[in-house]
């Protein structure tokens, strides 16, 4: 559930910053990250020994979480389409 934060906060903003791939991209990062930690048995403390102890010390869904952002705004910026602007009709100009 915490995976999905992103993506309902972000279109929630006046001008949406998340598009559908972005937050799709960002939920599988997210859901994957701590499937992998979980299903290996691993510790952010043992796979990044030489992190300071408090960080070590954080949570997986902190750390998924954060690549979640992360990838949602990087795929949002690049899926996202191009504004439109109000151009004059050739005929206009004329």
């Amino acid at each position: 559930m915490t995976q999905l934060f992103p993506a309902v906060l972000g279109s929630l903003l006046r001008r949406p910053v998340v598009t559908k791939q972005g937050a799709a991209a960002g939920i599988i990062v997210g859901v994957s990250t701590v499937a992998a930690v979980t299903l290996t048995s691993v510790t952010v403390g043992s796979l990044l020994p030489y992190l300071p102890e408090p960080v070590k010390d954080l949570n997986v869904g902190i750390i998924a979480l954060f690549l979640n952002v992360v990838v949602t705004l990087a795929v949002s910026a690049a899926t996202r389409e191009p504004a439109r602007r109000n151009l004059p009709l050739a005929a206009e100009t004329v």
